[in-house]
C-alpha cells in the first residue's frame, strides 16, 4: 500500500506502516493485535525510538488483519487539506474499531 499527497505519503510493507512527509516520519507495526509505535524521526537525522519495552495498543476484540485506506481531506472545507490514513478492525462479532492518523503538508506534527 503506497499512497502520497503533496510531500505526504503512506506505505505499508511486512505489517510496518510508515506516514510521513517532508519534515517529520512515524513508523508504526501494525497487525490483527492492534497498533504499535515504533519511532518517530525529522528530516535533520534525530529518530526517537523504543528498541525495549515496546507497547503494543492491543484491540479489545479479536480481528482479522487490518484495512488500510488513505484518502485527501479537508474536513468539509473548514481546514487545509490534509492526508488521513484509515485504519480498520473488525471482531468476529461484529465490532469495528477505526484509528485514523492525518497528517499536513509540510508541517512538523501528525496525530
Amino acid at each position: 500500500m503506497n499512497y502520497q499527497y503533496k510531500d505526504c505519503y503512506v506505505r505499508c510493507e511486512n505489517a510496518k506502516l510508515t506516514v510521513g512527509n517532508g519534515r517529520i516520519e512515524r513508523a508504526f507495526l501494525v497487525d490483527r493485535y492492534g497498533l504499535t509505535p515504533l519511532s518517530v524521526s525529522d528530516r535533520a537525522g534525530t529518530v526517537w525510538a523504543r528498541e525495549e519495552g515496546v507497547r503494543r495498543l492491543n484491540l479489545p476484540f479479536e480481528s482479522a488483519e487490518p484495512e488500510i485506506a488513505a484518502r485527501e481531506d479537508d474536513h468539509c472545507g473548514l481546514s487545509e487539506r490534509f492526508m488521513a490514513v484509515d485504519l480498520t478492525w473488525r471482531g468476529k462479532n461484529g465490532e469495528t474499531l477505526v484509528r485514523t492518523i492525518t497528517i499536513y503538508p509540510d508541517t512538523p506534527f501528525i496525530s
